[in-house]
């Protein structure tokens, strides 16, 4: 799912903008309001892990995009999906194995993922 939450710069996306006023708050995190700021987001991923996680039927997204309308919208990024199936098999192997060995590389807190 990709969405772009209007208002908002990428740091934005975390409850740390409650701590600053405008309008220092404004240039790092953005200019929607701040229960837009952060209630956006916490319903985005409550809703999508109790929909794929629990099996709720929460009405994911669509619920989600109801209740912040005018705030969040779908993004479209068709392009990259076309651009990877555009690729020859060979070279999404060499991409996904590249990807793999960045992965190994990183520090067990940085995947949630133990490598021992």
């Amino acid at each position: 799912y990709r969405m772009v939450l209007r208002g908002a710069v990428h740091s934005g996306l975390t409850d740390t903008g409650l701590f600053l006023r405008r309008p220092l708050r404004d240039d790092m995190f953005g200019t929607a309001p701040d229960e837009i700021l952060v209630g956006a987001p916490n319903a985005f991923v409550l809703g999508f892990f109790d929909h794929h996680l629990r099996g709720m039927d929460n009405g994911f997204p669509d619920a989600q995009y109801r209740r912040y309308d005018g705030w969040v919208q779908r993004y479209d990024n068709s392009a990259v999906r076309q651009w990877w199936s555009g690729l020859p098999p060979e070279q999404q192997e060499g991409i996904a194995a590249r990807i793999a060995r960045l992965k190994a590389q990183l520090p067990p807190a940085a995947t949630g993922v133990r490598h021992d």
